[in-house]
């Protein structure tokens, strides 16, 4: 459906048409009753498709309620002969897109751009809605941040909707492929997957249609770092994470994810803009072995010296490791009490075996003794990984678990920078695994 210069929809006047976007969209630029600018966003739904629409209403419903500086304002919605559209702010004319030109962009950079999307995306998680074509054009750019189109986001569909084809997609998700349902653990995936892109400058599997649905079906997930050295090992664990093929094992959340990659990447996030952010419930935190892979060669022994500074590390860390009452990431609802109970034990476990293998490390002197003891601390934390109830213990065990896979691998291969790296990487992870569990300590306290 198009519009001409003049036509009235719902009493605003089409002022010019800005272009097509998306699945079939068309924007164009409006005036509404007031004298104020607004966007028209059509749908490129066939007419004949009437629970797509009746579907697209209960979910404008949803979103036109939602505030988040993360999300374009929706101001209205309604159909124009027998077309869906949206009636929003000033659509930004930029997107992720329109930054990519084959060139990756700095993580310090990409990240805080990130992070409001990301919680308008588990916000809307939250309340029921999932992006049916999250991308780098879905993403717009306005001023510092990125922002979710309104369009994309609808109630739970069985396939991408508004004529967008999952074959062939670069952002596509294994489930679509496999015809199963669209839900927050397939944008966790198609995020991911955006983070792949703009971190390196190309997405993460390219080729003809039948090569890219292969690919998103059984390739094992990309490794950043082969094609960016600098952005270091830790981040293919994070990628593995947010890209694995089985929904359930994936992060519980967006922005579990993004702050994921920024510990492995050593970005400072933003504090949230919008308080408390809503996280799905029927997200399960599980992770799955993300860890740095070992180097074949073996160059010179790692001194006595850093394997001690390691102990000091994780050391100073279990100072603040305390059990109790395990809370929902980002501010959220506290855990239920089974779940903290669960968490409770879990941590229990995990604080043994770990006091155990942190003196392994500490007194092995063998490159070999050093990767293998590192390696067991990797693989302790991502069993707790995968079986913590608490999206919060399961994204920051999960992080732990690749900065040690990492300092496995510089043990074995006698790479003195990079364990030196992967110590920090394990410093910054212990550290918000004790202040996840201390700020749960303290709202315990505090119902008491």
């Amino acid at each position: 459906m198009r519009f001409d210069e003049g036509d009235y929809v719902a009493g605003h006047v089409i002022t010019r048409l800005v272009g097509p976007r998306g699945a079939g969209e068309l924007i164009y630029d409006a005036q509404a009753r007031d004298g104020s600018d607004v966007s028209i966003v059509v749908s490129g739904v066939p007419r004949g498709q009437r629970d797509e629409r009746a579907r697209f209403r209960r979910g404008a419903r949803i979103r036109a309620a939602a505030d988040h500086p993360g999300l374009l304002p929706v101001r209205g919605y309604g159909e124009h002969a027998g077309a869906p559209f949206l009636v929003t702010d000033p659509y930004p004319r930029e997107t992720l897109a329109d930054l990519l030109d084959g060139e990756p962009i700095p993580a310090d950079e990409t990240l805080p751009m990130l992070a409001s999307a990301a919680e308008a995306l588990d916000l809307c998680h939250g309340l029921g809605l999932t992006h049916q074509n999250l991308s780098d054009e879905s993403l717009l750019l306005d001023g510092d941040r990125l922002v979710l189109d309104g369009f994309g986001l609808t109630t739970a569909s069985p396939n991408r909707i508004w004529g967008s084809v999952a074959i062939g997609d670069h952002y596509a998700t294994p489930e679509e492929m496999r015809g199963e349902p669209l839900e927050s653990a397939g944008n966790v995936y198609s995020l991911a997957a955006v983070l792949v892109h703009v971190l390196t400058g190309s997405p993460p599997y390219e080729g003809e249609q039948v090569t890219l649905t292969y690919a998103h079906l059984a390739e094992p997930p990309p490794r950043p770092s082969e094609g960016a050295p600098q952005l270091g090992h830790a981040i293919d664990g994070v990628i593995a994470w947010g890209m694995d093929k089985e929904p359930s094992r994936r992060p519980p959340s967006a922005a579990a994810l993004l702050q994921a990659a920024a510990d492995a990447l050593g970005v400072a996030m933003p504090a949230s803009r919008a308080g408390v952010v809503v996280v799905p419930r029927r997200a399960a935190a599980r992770a799955r072995d993300g860890d740095g892979r070992p180097g074949a060669s073996r160059r010179r022994w790692l001194t006595p010296a850093a394997v001690s500074a390691v102990a000091v590390i994780c050391a100073a860390a279990a100072g603040g490791f305390v059990t109790g009452s395990i809370a929902k990431p980002f501010g959220g609802e506290p855990a239920t009490a089974p779940e903290r109970r669960s968490d409770a034990r879990l941590i229990g476990r995990l604080d043994e075996r770990r006091g155990q293998l942190r003196a392994q490390l500490a007194d092995a002197r063998l490159p070999q003794q050093q990767s293998m003891a590192a390696a067991e601390l990797a693989s302790s934390y991502r069993d707790a990984a995968r079986t913590a109830r608490s999206p919060a213990i399961g994204a920051v065990a999960h992080a732990a678990s690749s900065a040690y896979g990492e300092l496995a691998g510089a043990a074995e291969a006698g790479s003195a920078a990079r364990f030196a790296d992967a110590s920090e990487a394990v410093r910054r992870a212990e550290e918000r695994l004790a202040a996840v569990t201390a700020r749960s300590a303290n709202l315990q306290d505090e119902r008491k």
